[in-house]
């Protein structure tokens, strides 16, 4: 059973998708909130991580965009639904799973919940304790090549819409995989981080922070989107050295 938790200032919204989860035999409502604040207390605070938040955007104190940076790392999809359709780049930048526009009927919730289902389902099975994993690349006449990647050799992993570019020490990688579908494995290593919605590198190959870019080992350069600066400058903060001279 996936476990759930609804995040909406209204009881109404949250009726909703009360009924909608009852209907469906693989998920379970463990928690609702009308107020953002307490959620986000309970969730951090929480030792137990959720499989699925359903939250809205428009929120009063705390936003559901702010709210998603917050608790990610306690969540394994965040589902956001709105009834405005303008904050859906915005969505899938603070790294929610799916967008949902008010109102939305169970059809359409059932699906969008199939698919987050299907898509980890599909996605490759890599296993964290070891230091590299294997991904197929096309080659020509419709061969494919699996090749060993290892962790500290990738500098970045780019998305090319349906496909991702592996930056590596000995070259790069096209490989028929989204970024959604690698994150959740690069990002269970500590080694990385998201800084853009396009963008997942890694911190051992960071050579240099300006304006809003980053510069990566063999002088890749990297931009810092909007959604991400606020973890990336708090990572770097934590790693500056400081003097305690007045």
């Amino acid at each position: 059973m996936l476990k759930c938790v609804i995040i909406d200032d209204e009881r109404s919204a949250i009726g909703v998708l009360e009924d909608y989860i009852a209907q469906m035999p693989n998920l379970e409502l463990v928690m609702t909130f009308t107020d953002p604040v307490l959620a986000l207390n309970e969730i951090t605070g929480s030792e137990n991580k959720f499989d699925i938040v359903f939250m809205d955007i428009n929120m009063p104190h705390l936003d559901g965009l702010a709210l998603s940076k917050t608790i990610k790392t306690q969540v394994k999809w965040l589902v956001l639904a709105t009834a405005y359709n303008e904050f859906a780049s915005e969505a899938f930048e603070v790294g929610a799973s799916a967008y949902l526009l008010k109102p939305f009927s169970f059809p359409k919730f059932a699906a969008a919940i199939t698919k987050l289902i299907e898509k980890e389902n599909n996605s490759p099975i890599i296993n964290k304790q070891d230091n590299f994993f294997f991904v197929k690349v096309s080659e020509k006449e419709n061969k494919q090549n699996v090749v060993k990647v290892h962790y500290d050799d990738i500098i970045a992993v780019e998305s090319l819409k349906n496909y991702i570019n592996i930056h590596t020490l000995k070259g790069s990688l096209v490989v028929y995989l989204t970024l959604s579908e690698i994150k959740k494995t690069l990002l269970l290593n500590e080694k990385f981080i998201q800084v853009h919605r396009s963008f997942i590198i890694s911190k051992q190959h960071i050579e240099e922070v300006e304006n809003y870019r980053i510069k990566m080992t063999h002088k890749l350069l990297i931009p810092i989107g909007i959604s991400y600066r606020d973890e990336f400058n708090e990572y770097i903060n934590s790693r500056t050295a400081k003097t305690g001279r007045f």
